[in-house]
C-alpha cells in the first residue's frame, strides 16, 4: 500500500533503500537547510544524520546495513573538493552546538568521518564495508576506486586515460561505465581487489546509470539522444535483455527518462518513465521482462525510485513540495515451472556437509571422483538454472577448510559472508534460482547449521526436518526456511 513517510516541511529526494532503512537528502522548507536523513520502516523513526548545511546539495547518499555514505563539499584553504563521508545510521552525537555529528572536515565529531578528500570523489555506492566511487584525476578523466572501511585502505580499480564513472557495487563485484576509443560509454566489471576486469559491452550505443545486485546489472541503453531503453545484463550467462515483452515494449519508448538511475534488488527492477501527459511515473518489472506494470499515477511527477526486496521508495513532486512514498510490491505473475531442473544432493561423512548442484556435468564429475568423499543422495529438490518469473538468485559459497558449501538467497547475508574474509568462504556466484523464503509460491527448503562441522544442511522433506529437529546428537541448529523450491 502506498504510504507517505516524510513530513510536510521536507522537500525530499535521492532516496536509497536497504532492508528496512531509507537514506535520503532533504531541504527543510522552514529553515532552508539541507540534510541527510535516515527513515526506519519498522518503527517510523526519522533521524537527521548531518549538521544543517547547504554543502550536501546534489550529493546522493547510499546505504548498506547500518552504514551510509555520501559526498559533500569540503573546504581546504582556498580549494574546495567533494569528499566522501561515512556514518552509522544512528550515530553517537558529538559535542557540536547542534548536538549532531560534525561533518565536512578531516577530523570529525561523533561517529561520522571523512574517508577520502583533497580531490573530487563522487557517486559513492556501498556494499557491506566496501565503498566504490569516482575519483577525479583531471576534469573529464575519472578513476574508479574502492575504500575498505574494515581496514581503511583504498584500492584503484580502473585508472586508464579513458573516463571511468558512475560505478556500483554488490558484494565484491563492481561495475562502471567507461569510454571506449570511439567515445562510447561501455559497461565494465571487476572485483574489489582489482582483479577480474573485463569489458561486457562493445556496440556503438552509450550505456549509463548502472546498478548491480548479484549477477544482474540494470542500466540505461541509449537508442538515440533522449531515448533510452532499460536493459539487464546477466553476468551468469553473459546475456542482455530489454525489459519489455513481445506485445508491449515499454521501457524503450521516446518517453523513457535517462536520469535518475533505474534500480534493482534480486530480480525486481524499478525505473521512472513519462506517461502520455508528460508526467514521470514509476514502473516495475522482473529481470525476465515479466510482471511489468506502472505503480504510480496521477498528475504529480514521481521520480528517483529505489528498491530493496519488494519495497520501493520514490519522491513525489507536487507544487513547492516533494515527499517520499513507499509501496510493497506483490508479484502478479503465476509461478514459473518452465525450466525447472533437479538439484542433486551429496553428503560428505568426513566434513558432515552437504553439497547441492543443478549442473549435471558437475554432478557426474563428483560421482566419478569418490576420493573427494561425497556420497550421492539423489535429487534434493527442484530449482531453475536461469532467471524467471518470481525467481531469485541463490548464492553459492565454498569453504576449502571445512570442505562445506553454503547457499543463501539473502543478499545482505551474501554480502556479509563475502566481506568477512575470516569466515573462510569463497564466493562461487549464483548456484541456481528459487523463490524467496516468504514468497509462498513453492516448497519450503528448511535450513540447519552445525557449529561443530560449520556445515549447513537443507531439506525439502518435512519428515527429515522433524527427524533432525528431534535428534539433538546430530548437532544441528534449525535456522528456519532458507528459500522455496519450485514445486
Amino acid at each position: 500500500m502506498k504510504k507517505q513517510i516524510t513530513p510536510p516541511e521536507q522537500l525530499a529526494f535521492f532516496p536509497s533503500i536497504d532492508g528496512n532503512q531509507i537514506v535520503y537528502q532533504a531541504l527543510n522548507v522552514n529553515d532552508k537547510n539541507f540534510g541527510i536523513y535516515v527513515y526506519n520502516l519498522d518503527n517510523g523513526s526519522n533521524n537527521l544524520i548531518t549538521t544543517n548545511s547547504t554543502k550536501n546539495i546534489g550529493k546522493t547518499p547510499d546505504i548498506s546495513g547500518n552504514t551510509i555514505v555520501w559526498a559533500e563539499l569540503g573546504y581546504y584553504g582556498y580549494a574546495t573538493y567533494d569528499e566522501l563521508i561515512v556514518s552509522p545510521t544512528n550515530p553517537v552525537p558529538s559535542s557540536s552546538p547542534s548536538g549532531l555529528p560534525l561533518v565536512g572536515d578531516k577530523h570529525e565529531g561523533g561517529e561520522a568521518r571523512s574517508i577520502v578528500y583533497l580531490k573530487n570523489h563522487i557517486s559513492p555506492r556501498i556494499s557491506g564495508d566496501l565503498i566504490v566511487y569516482s575519483h577525479e584525476i583531471t576534469p573529464g578523466n575519472n578513476d574508479v576506486d574502492v575504500y575498505n572501511l574494515a581496514n581503511d585502505t583504498e584500492t584503484v580499480i580502473a585508472n586508464t586515460t579513458a573516463d571511468e564513472i558512475y560505478p556500483d557495487i554488490s558484494g565484491n563485484r563492481i561495475v562502471w561505465q567507461q569510454k571506449d576509443s570511439n567515445g562510447i560509454y561501455q559497461i565494465w566489471t571487476g572485483l574489489t581487489d582489482g582483479t577480474g576486469k573485463r569489458q561486457l559491452t562493445s556496440d556503438n550505443k552509450n550505456k549509463s546509470h548502472l546498478r548491480i545486485d548479484g549477477s544482474l546489472i540494470v542500466y540505461n541503453y541509449e537508442i538515440t539522444p533522449g531515448n533510452n531503453d532499460v536493459d539487464v545484463y546477466n553476468l551468469a550467462n553473459n546475456t542482455e535483455t530489454v525489459i519489455a515483452n513481445t506485445t508491449d515494449e515499454i521501457a524503450n519508448t521516446t518517453d523513457d527518462y535517462i536520469d535518475p538511475d533505474p534500480d534493482i534488488s534480486g530480480n525486481r527492477i524499478v525505473w521512472q518513465q513519462k506517461d502520455s501527459n508528460g508526467i514521470s511515473q514509476i514502473w516495475t518489472a522482473l529481470s525476465s521482462g515479466t510482471d511489468k506494470r506502472q505503480i504510480t499515477s496521477g498528475g504529480s511527477n514521481s521520480e528517483f525510485p529505489s528498491v530493496s526486496n519488494n519495497t520501493v521508495v520514490w519522491t513525489q513532486l507536487d507544487t513547492g513540495s516533494g515527499a517520499l512514498y513507499t509501496d510493497t510490491l506483490t508479484t502478479t505473475s503465476t509461478p514459473n515451472t518452465t525450466g525447472s531442473n533437479q538439484v542433486y544432493r551429496f553428503y560428505n561423512p568426513v566434513s558432515k556437509g552437504h553439497f547441492f548442484t543443478i549442473n549435471t556435468s558437475e554432478r557426474d564429475t563428483v560421482i566419478a571422483n569418490p576420493s573427494w568423499g561425497y556420497n550421492f543422495e539423489g535429487v534434493g529438490f527442484n530449482a531453475s538454472s536461469s532467471p524467471g518469473d518470481n525467481l531469485k538468485e541463490v548464492y553459492r559459497f565454498y569453504n576449502p577448510v571445512s570442505r562445506g558449501h553454503f547457499f543463501t538467497i539473502n543478499t545482505s547475508e551474501r554480502d556479509t559472508v563475502r566481506n568477512n574474509l575470516s569466515s573462510g568462504y569463497i564466493y562461487e556466484e549464483v548456484g541456481f534460482y528459487a523463490y524467496g523464503a516468504s514468497d509462498n509460491i513453492g516448497k519450503d527448503i528448511y535450513r540447519f547449521y552445525n557449529p561443530i562441522s560449520r556445515g549447513h544442511f537443507f531439506t525439502v522433506n518435512t519428515s527429515e526436518r522433524d527427524s533432525v529437529l528431534s535428534n539433538s546428537s546430530l548437532g544441528y541448529i534449525y535456522e528456519g526456511v532458507g528459500f522455496e523450491a519450485i514445486a
